[in-house]
């Protein structure tokens, strides 16, 4: 004789049976994800205030000269961003860096490439930076170093008479 086939039972058109939480059980997995995300939460807190401080207290103020620009990059599945390339000058050494803004920051602060910007860099720390996208500095790319060094001498000055 043949084996007879099991039914698998499908619950068609029937509210199905949840288990509702009660109060303790929704306090123990609240404080689950409390305790797995507050270290995390405390550490960029803490790590983004001492960025600031050192942009505060140890860094230079440079000019930043606009390289390449990618606007609309994809960011993940399904966010963009713009993308800035620019370099700066510290020691008679060029330093390239990328910036990550808001899409559509390219075009909505008119953004080319060549435009010279001001940039405050940390002195121990190249990577930490803020680029001030909006005011422009007008210089000329030929001569590019020797305009930096005289807005660097001119700064110098000006803080000097202070």
């Amino acid at each position: 004789m043949g084996k007879k086939k099991k039914r698998v039972h499908i619950n068609r058109g029937k509210k199905q049976i949840k288990k509702k939480l009660n109060f303790m059980d929704r306090a123990k997995i609240a404080a689950i994800i409390l305790a797995i995300f507050s270290p995390l939460f405390v550490y960029i807190f803490f790590k983004n205030q001492e960025r600031n401080d050192l942009l505060q207290n140890n860094s230079f103020n440079t000019i930043a000269v606009i390289e390449k620009l990618k606007p609309r990059q994809r960011k993940g599945i399904s966010g963009s961003e713009d993308v800035i390339y620019f370099k700066f000058l510290r020691r008679d050494t060029i330093i390239h860096q990328i910036e990550q803004v808001m899409s559509g920051e390219i075009s909505r602060k008119n953004i080319k490439i060549g435009n010279a910007y001001e940039v405050k860099v940390v002195n121990t720390d190249y990577r930490i930076f803020k680029l001030n996208l909006e005011t422009k500095i007008d210089y000329q790319d030929s001569n590019w170093k020797s305009k930096i060094h005289k807005y660097l001498s001119e700064r110098h000055k000006s803080n000097v008479l202070k």
